[in-house]
């Protein structure tokens, strides 16, 4: 596993290290501490062998040596040997200890930059501190309290909205919207905790708006005096450019939440609203219904589709999920809110149905969901 990865990219190593640790963690449950600790023991072995070469071949040469003093024979080269001598002269045919799955040799100095490269994963998950893997691809946020990575929009939306800062989303437009409801939902409890009494939703919320259409109106005006210093030279700045244009959409967005609030309240007769479902009222014989949904989110931080319906084929099947006639489609719209990110389409995960499903693709969802079901599940 190690070697596939160095072999393919040593450059994204950590990465494809920190998956397979995650995936050993999801189907054979095996700790980080546990993961890791095999991939040292068998990256230890191997050193042995090299040290091993590297060890008898300077036995070898010292009595050469000797042999040669001895016979008062010249010895600077054997000298020369055992001076330049390194155990990164002795490579190991990858074809033996691969299984043939790989050709070519490996070297010490290339086990050591594995083992450096799983010292760097322990570093930061000892300091709990977040960190950014960049690569010409892309970039990855590996969120060590969590142990996990995430990348595309994921990526920004870990990066801008931590637990100890939120930020304007620069760089992800499509950030904006949920950026806005974060910072105010923040902004909403910090007020509430100042003073219970005096707080006044509608008013905080005008008064969030307000602030931000005012530090959003001092990031445009600085960053068009930035480009306009610049207008006519070879520097101009399209970043600067594509950021102001992202700042003015934001304005309008204020603007508009800040009409809807000012706007007088219609009164509607006979026009009840529809209350939606959440997803915890299609839970059934659970514990702590909160609880188990939090960590059912995190079994399935990526699936879509046709895994979607093998999760709830399974929850159905140990009676931990009832889904009533006629009401899939409320289902997947409080699933999808819950989840909040994209499960697959409505009719991917309607459309299959559990005769069409074969028995050991829906074991392996029994495996990952039982531990849950276990701890979770009414006796």
């Amino acid at each position: 596993m190690m070697l596939s990865g160095y072999f393919k990219n040593p450059d994204l190593l950590k990465i494809y290290l920190i998956r397979n640790q995650q995936i050993a963690e999801r189907d054979n449950f095996l700790s980080l501490v546990e993961f890791y600790d095999n991939c040292n023991i068998t990256l230890e072995n191997v050193k042995k062998q090299i040290s091993e070469l590297y060890n008898d071949r300077k036995k070898e040469l010292y009595l050469i040596l000797s042999d040669q003093k001895i016979k008062n024979k010249d010895t600077s080269y054997i000298q020369k040997e055992i001076d330049f001598l390194k155990p990164d002269n002795f490579q190991i045919p990858l074809f033996f200890i691969t299984n043939q799955q790989f050709r070519g040799h490996l070297s010490y100095s290339d086990i050591e930059f594995i083992e450096n490269t799983i010292r760097q994963i322990f570093v930061y998950v000892d300091s709990k501190e977040p960190y950014t893997i960049e690569y010409n691809e892309g970039k990855y946020y590996y969120d060590t309290s969590e142990n996990k990575l995430y990348t595309g929009i994921d990526f920004y939306r870990k990066s801008y909205f931590r637990s100890d800062k939120i930020e304007f989303p620069y760089n992800c437009p499509d950030l904006i919207l949920e950026y806005y409801e974060i910072s105010l939902q923040k902004y909403k409890e910090d007020e509430k905790q100042k003073s219970s009494i005096m707080y006044n939703e509608i008013e905080v919320t005008k008064e969030f708006i307000n602030l931000e259409l005012t530090r959003n109106s001092i990031l445009i005006e600085g960053l068009s005096d930035a480009i306009n210093r610049v207008k006519n030279t070879a520097f101009k700045s399209k970043s600067k450019i594509q950021l102001v244009k992202y700042c003015k959409r934001y304005d309008t967005i204020l603007n508009n939440k800040l009409d809807e609030i000012n706007q007088p309240q219609q009164i509607k007769i006979n026009k009840p609203n529809k209350i939606k479902k959440e997803i915890k009222s299609f839970i059934q014989n659970v514990n702590d219904k909160e609880n188990f949904i939090i960590k059912l989110k995190e079994l399935f931080l990526n699936e879509k589709g046709k895994q979607i319906k093998a999760m709830i084929i399974i929850l159905e099947r140990n009676e931990l999920l009832l889904i009533p006639d006629r009401q899939f489609l409320s289902f997947y719209n409080s699933l999808q809110t819950e989840f909040y990110r994209d499960i697959g389409t409505y009719t991917s995960i309607n459309d299959e149905k559990e005769k069409d499903f074969d028995e050991a693709y829906l074991s392996k969802f029994e495996k990952v969901l039982k531990p849950l079901i276990t701890k979770y599940k009414t006796k």
